[in-house]
């Protein structure tokens, strides 16, 4: 099935404080400065509370009018300012990966989808894409430059869409590091790319393991001939933020427990009112409601067997998928949680195909 409408999410809690609690109620969004899916951007101004772009200064006169409005009128979006510390160690993380795919390009075929991919890199006629000079310090201009994959532009560097969505999931992390929330992406590659250069190796002991299930949710059926501004209009009443608030604290709890192993009930008998009150609520802007999977990657503790039985809990209506179980490594030096502990995966192609 196509993720051309997906959604993307990483939770991760830091190596040095595992008591850092990231939620689904504030992330940082990448790579672009705005959503460009309409139907992603609905699903944002459903379920999340907030949204905040890598916008630099420099980048607001790029904003689209649409994008303004949802700036304007609702509290989804708050901007982040890149800053010094951030663009450096981005700088660092992103030169040391690019040399490791440069050394070894064969190793990471699987993720990007060009055989040559290494030729685009270095082709001037990709370089669609602008990395703005506030989201990195002058080290990561001259190494592109060295190595022909990238060229100076009046706004900083431009360079083909690989390298731009390398630099900018690997910023989005150092972001989020900072802050203390979590990075969210509506591009299905940049997450096969963050797990990839996460794959442990034999010898690496440093490692954990997770796998995914299935929570079935609800989006207005007809949500593709629904107006934004019509969304907006719902988001802004004050009964629909008080249920998505109170839906973010029961799904955060619920998936503690999981994490835990402890023994649950089914997603939707586990919020009870608290589910019913919020898939209401977005009921009223369309005509009934479609379900969708939110797929959700969890931690392993040790060898991961205590909690397989509790995820077989969380089917909540959808039939469960365990994916492959995966080893994950410590990779970006500079980055503070290096380890995964939660992905959410919500594929909206469904939506689409119902509302066609």
């Amino acid at each position: 099935m196509s993720r051309e409408f997906s959604l993307s999410l990483t939770l991760e809690t830091g190596i040095n404080n595992t008591n850092r609690m990231f939620r689904m109620r504030e992330l940082i969004y990448y790579p672009s400065f705005e959503v460009r899916n309409r139907e992603w951007l609905k699903f944002a101004l459903l379920y999340l509370e907030n949204l905040d772009p890598i916008i630099p200064e420099s980048g607001d006169i790029h904003l689209s009018d649409e994008y303004r409005m949802i700036v304007d009128e609702t509290d989804l979006i708050k901007k982040h300012r890149p800053t010094h510390e951030e663009g450096e160690n981005a700088t660092l993380d992103a030169i040391d990966q690019i040399e490791r795919i440069l050394r070894h390009p064969e190793a990471f075929e699987g993720i990007f989808p060009d055989a040559n991919f290494l030729d685009k890199w270095k082709n001037p006629n990709e370089y669609q894409f602008t990395l703005f000079r506030e989201k990195y310090i002058e080290y990561w201009e001259a190494f592109c430059t060295e190595n022909n994959i990238g060229s100076k532009s009046p706004y900083g560097l431009v360079v083909s869409r690989d390298v731009a969505n390398i630099y900018m999931t690997i910023l989005a992390q150092c972001v989020a590091d900072s802050r203390g929330v979590s990075p969210i992406t509506d591009i299905e590659s940049l997450d096969r790319f963050s797990i990839f250069t996460r794959i442990s190796n034999k010898n690496d002991t440093n490692t954990i393991e997770a796998a995914q299930g299935i929570i079935n949710l609800k989006l207005p059926k007809n949500l593709k001939e629904i107006s934004l501004k019509d969304i907006v209009n719902l988001r802004n009443q004050q009964n629909f933020k008080q249920h998505q608030r109170a839906f973010h604290k029961e799904l955060e709890q619920f998936l503690g427990d999981l994490e835990q192993a402890n023994e649950s009930i089914e997603f939707e008998k586990s919020l009870g009112n608290i589910w019913k009150d919020f898939s209401d609520e977005i009921a009223q802007v369309g005509s009934g409601t479609v379900a969708f999977g939110l797929g959700v990657w969890l931690l392993f503790n040790s060898d991961g067997t205590a909690i397989l039985p509790a995820l077989e809990k969380i089917t909540g209506g959808a039939v469960l998928t365990i994916g492959s179980v995966v080893s994950i490594r410590n990779s970006w030096k500079n980055t503070i949680t290096r380890r995964v502990a939660r992905r959410y995966l919500a594929d909206l192609q469904d939506i689409v195909l119902a509302t066609a």
